[in-house]
């Protein structure tokens, strides 16, 4: 019945539109989306690299009208980003909310943080990405991840700490290289990349897991690097090994990505990654990029797929091999 309605009321309209077209009416017709503001979730606190980066996009879109609406900000920090990947994973799948986050999605998952992984969202697209790295405190004796193998062989059963937040990439990096070194680290719950900072620096924790950002903006704050899980090594810190030139065979290099609600549209889905990759080319976002130490790279929702499914596999297997507490 309800089918009938549907049916009749569309071919109503349709005659509608024909006779005003042949009458030389205006004809009303849909808007094309986005037709008011899309809300980007940054599922942290304001001032860490994912907040750095949505603002990016947002200025970059705004002021080249790549989109014919404003983007809005909106940061919705808790849980390790489950709180802000939540809300978008249960908001209408109409394009109009997403959220940018990390492999977080993934490990968070893995971990039991959350009951949602990357499956449960519409890729739009990977903007950029970020080597991470283990680092310690200037003033302490741990200067190379043989330092704090050493350090953790000297203090068995998970008593040589590093500061952490438990589910993400940054817990589960430094449990990847002691399953390969056959040692212990304990986690430590802090928090974010201030939080983990302070831990770091105060001597609170031996050591942590930052970005390449953290590394370049907290030097004078007392960090510095030790290791980067990169392929190769990085332009803006040449003389810091990775992770595979000290001997273990751990790469993680964070993607920035953008979620939208499963069930978005896929026209709505390639507009918003259009709109992203088009940003990509800006010159001031490039340059911005370059000085973050972060390297342009686009990549397309199936490419995206694809990385995150190997991620999460690769995470199950520490999750399923080291003994290690997963609660905060």
């Amino acid at each position: 019945m309800r089918s009938d309605r549907i049916s009749r009321k569309g071919m109503i309209l349709a005659g509608a539109v024909a006779i005003g077209l042949w009458m030389g009416l205006a004809v009303p017709v849909q808007a094309a989306f986005p037709e008011k503001p899309v809300k980007v979730i940054v599922p942290v606190k304001p001032g860490g690299t994912i907040d750095t980066v949505a603002r990016i996009f947002q200025k970059t879109i705004d002021e080249n009208k790549l989109l014919p609406v404003p983007m809005a900000v909106v940061n919705k920090p808790g849980a390790a980003g489950a709180v802000g990947t939540r809300t978008v994973k249960d908001s209408e799948p109409d394009g109009h909310t997403i959220v940018i986050f990390h492999s977080g999605v993934v490990t968070a998952a893995a971990s039991g943080v959350t009951d949602f992984d990357h499956n449960h969202f519409e890729i739009i697209a990977k903007t950029g990405e970020m080597p991470m790295g283990l680092g310690t405190a200037k003033d302490s004796s741990l200067n190379t991840v043989a330092d704090l193998i050493s350090g953790a062989k000297e203090t068995p059963g998970g008593a040589f700490k590093y500061a952490t937040n438990i589910g993400l990439p940054v817990h589960f990096l430094p449990l990847m290289v002691a399953d390969q070194a056959g040692i212990k680290f304990g986690p430590v719950q802090a928090g974010g990349g201030v939080n983990r900072l302070n831990s770091v620096v105060g001597g609170h924790t031996k050591f942590g897991v930052f970005s390449v950002l953290d590394f370049l903006k907290y030097d004078a704050a007392g960090l510095q690097p030790v290791v980067l899980f990169a392929p190769e090594r990085h332009a803006k810190l040449p003389n810091v090994p990775t992770a595979k030139e000290s001997g273990y065979d751990v790469s993680w290099v964070e993607m920035r990505m953008w979620l939208a609600p499963k069930g978005t549209p896929k026209d709505r889905v390639d507009i918003l990654a259009k709109a992203l990759g088009d940003a990509m080319k800006a010159p001031e976002l490039l340059k911005t990029f370059g000085e973050l130490g972060m390297d342009a790279t686009f990549g397309d929702g199936d490419s995206v797929k694809a990385d995150l499914d190997d991620r999460l596999k690769r995470v199950k297997h520490i999750v399923d091999t080291v003994d290690v507490q997963f609660k905060k």
